[in-house]
């Protein structure tokens, strides 16, 4: 959720993407001190996937607030 969140102002977009990161966490686990090349690679795409699919949202919720914001002035 991010209606909470003021996406016209830096500190709602930071909030903005260190959920995203906590849920990206969640879904790809973390790293840890992993050694193993396969797995760093495994890690880092679940990551960029993780990071797409949300790509658009993002971008979207962005758009809006600005409209909304450019609406109020």
């Amino acid at each position: 959720p991010y209606g909470d969140l003021d996406l016209t102002k830096e500190a709602g977009r930071a909030t903005l993407d260190a959920r995203l990161d906590r849920a990206a966490r969640r879904i790809c686990g973390t790293l840890g001190p992993v050694r193993d090349v396969a797995r760093i690679r495994e890690w880092r795409a679940c990551r960029a996937e993780a990071r797409a699919s949300y790509k658009t949202q993002v971008e979207v919720a962005l758009d809006a607030a600005n409209a909304r914001r450019v609406a109020v002035l």
